[in-house]
């Protein structure tokens, strides 16, 4: 018989609530690996966690915090190996997936010994308990979770939210395990029971406690990003009024001087005076820079911008009908244009070469469509993840704020409801094309069209050409796409096929330059091969030009002459020659200033 007496809870219980307790947030977080690998780590850190509780299950009492303290790094590694979070972040919650694990086992093991109270149940019902209980505390659990947790993972909580977390954890862990620290009576006899059920009680009041902290931490999270772009707002109208006063400065000075002008010029006719006065008049004529576009706001942004374009060496042209962003708020307009501008001039003002320094401005309409572009030339490779443009600052955390604005207006722009006319899905970083209600009250403004006109992900895919081989030579091919004949060199193409190049036959090519220019084939998959998985393989077959003195790169030349750089963190380049042939698998674009390699294969 029982009694009153509560016997420990099993340790292979407890290592099954922590594996649960930490699948609350792996299932609900974004996956650092594929589900496979996601998959194994998951069925390994189970089999760990077992074989480590039921391991250390009677360690002597001085041991008891140092195997809860490895308990709980387990958890946190078991977190940060399966998301794709910080190891911030996964500390975080692994202390919440703790206190979880806690009261799950203290819940089923109370029901369980309040029920039998004379004698345990056999293992068939203590199983159907354990997978009843722990199942119904991980459903309702896991929906509270849903709505809280950020989707990206990245909470961003700041060193005084970690630790005020930390202490609530620790403090419920030890109010809840004062029997395991003292062997007194009390703890030991008749009131067990009673006991257990207070343990119970407390770590779910502390599982209550970290979930308005989780609440209260996003709340701060948003306000925090919220404030970060009104700033950004804010400044941007600060530096419309000041460049409006500026330029109204500017415009009087310039019909001053043209008085000042037309008064020397009624005083004396010599040539020479005549050149100098049309020369000054000239350079005044640029202080007139003011963007007249039909909106005023619009005028103000671009006249401030272009001045400071022409001071520092940037061609600055526009051409921009404001009267189309007469629907549009002030802020909205200093918003999308400041922001624009500030980051194309930004990214201007690193190139060194002068010449090269562009940036276009378009609004305009074409049919239903209302044009924002903005256009800049960039020296070097974009880097794109998941549709998302990385910045190429140090200190990523205090950058992004001015695309997070931009985000922020234009998502007052219903596009849910739209019809969106592209091959690759909408992604963050595309130029779109909107039809919308121009004349809508409605916040926010529904969008009945959007247009892809430049995708992210179609410029991080090198072109492909769908047709039919007419003539097969040692280097070169003639493909026909739409009726149209066009000749590829290739020398260095990847060829995936059963038979090689056969004339006469249908395949893909992927290629470098222009089709109507002898473009350079880097990949050739043939009709009879296309749903292979050679076939997702992106390849570059070339001679080796040049080693890296450290081995830490290797250049590869093309069949017309360019060369191609090629980057590793884990290959050791020095094991080839000048002259080798290589076939280099790669991550990315062949367009990319430096490629990354998957696999060397030597011909």
């Amino acid at each position: 018989m029982m009694g009153h007496l509560m016997p420990d809870i099993p340790r292979i219980y407890t290592a099954a609530a922590e594996w649960m307790a930490c699948m609350l947030f792996i299932v609900s977080l974004k996956k650092r690996f594929e589900w496979w690998k996601s998959g194994l780590i998951m069925a390994g850190m189970l089999v760990l966690q077992s074989v480590f509780l039921v391991a250390t299950g009677n360690v002597p009492i001085y041991f008891w915090i140092p195997c809860m303290i490895a308990a709980v790094s387990l958890m946190v590694g078991f977190i940060y190996f399966c998301c794709d979070v910080n190891f911030q972040d996964a500390g975080y919650f692994g202390m919440i997936a703790f206190v979880v694990a806690e009261f799950m086992a203290s819940l089923e093991w109370q029901i369980v010994c309040t029920v039998w109270t004379n004698e345990l149940p056999g293992k068939a019902t203590k199983s159907i308990m354990l997978a009843a209980v722990y199942g119904a505390v991980f459903f309702l659990l896991w929906k509270l979770l849903q709505q809280h947790l950020p989707k990206d993972g990245k909470l961003n909580i700041s060193f005084k939210e970690y630790f005020s977390a930390a202490v609530i954890v620790i403090a419920v862990f030890a109010v809840s395990n004062l029997s395991f620290v003292s062997n007194a009576d009390t703890f030991a006899n008749g009131y067990a029971l009673e006991i257990g059920q207070i343990r119970t009680i407390v770590d779910l009041g502390g599982i209550a406690v970290l979930y308005a902290h989780l609440i209260q931490c996003g709340e701060l999270r948003v306000r925090r990003e919220l404030e970060a772009v009104q700033n950004v707002l804010q400044n941007q109208y600060v530096q419309y009024k000041q460049s409006r006063e500026s330029i109204d400065l500017i415009n009087y000075k310039y019909h001053d001087l043209k008085h000042q002008i037309a008064v020397l010029r009624s005083e004396t006719d010599p040539e020479k005076r005549n050149e100098f006065l049309n020369h000054m008049e000239d350079e005044i004529r640029q202080y007139e820079a003011q963007n007249k576009t039909g909106n005023k706001v619009l005028d103000t942004v671009l006249t401030s911008k272009s001045l400071y374009c022409a001071k520092h060496g940037i061609t600055f042209t526009c051409v921009a009908d404001g009267t189309l962003l007469d629907f549009m708020d002030i802020m909205d307009i200093c918003s999308i244009f400041g922001n624009a501008l500030d980051n194309a001039i930004e990214c201007e003002l690193k190139i060194a070469d002068k010449e090269k320094r562009l940036i276009h401005v378009t609004v305009s309409q074409q049919k239903n469509f209302l044009i924002l572009r903005f256009e800049n030339y960039y020296e070097g490779s974009l880097k794109v993840k998941e549709g998302r443009f990385l910045t190429t600052k140090k200190e990523k955390e205090f950058h992004g704020y001015g695309i997070k604005s931009i985000r922020y207006t234009v998502n007052k722009y219903d596009i849910s409801g739209a019809d969106v006319t592209n091959e690759f899905p909408l992604s963050e970083g595309d130029w779109v094309d909107i039809t919308f209600q121009a004349d809508s009250t409605e916040d926010p403004v529904l969008a009945i069209a959007v247009e892809v006109t430049s995708s992210v992900l179609e410029q991080t895919m090198d072109p492909v050409a769908e047709g039919t081989i007419k003539e097969v030579a040692s280097d070169t091919m003639t493909l026909e796409v739409d009726g149209e004949e066009y000749k590829i060199l290739t020398g260095n193409a990847y060829v995936v096929g059963k038979d090689g190049i056969k004339a006469d036959a249908d395949a893909e090519v992927t290629y470098l330059g222009d089709l109507d220019d002898e473009p350079l084939a880097i990949k050739i998959v043939m009709a009879d091969a296309k749903d292979s998985d050679d076939a997702k393989i992106n390849a570059f077959v070339g001679k080796v030009a040049q080693i890296g003195e450290d081995g830490d790169h290797i250049v590869l030349e093309a069949q017309t002459g360019d060369f191609f750089t090629f980057v590793s963190d884990d290959t050791d380049f020095s094991q080839y020659a000048e002259g080798d042939t290589l076939q280099i698998q790669y991550d990315g674009s062949i367009n990319d200033k430096e490629i990354q390699v998957v696999k060397i294969t030597k011909k």
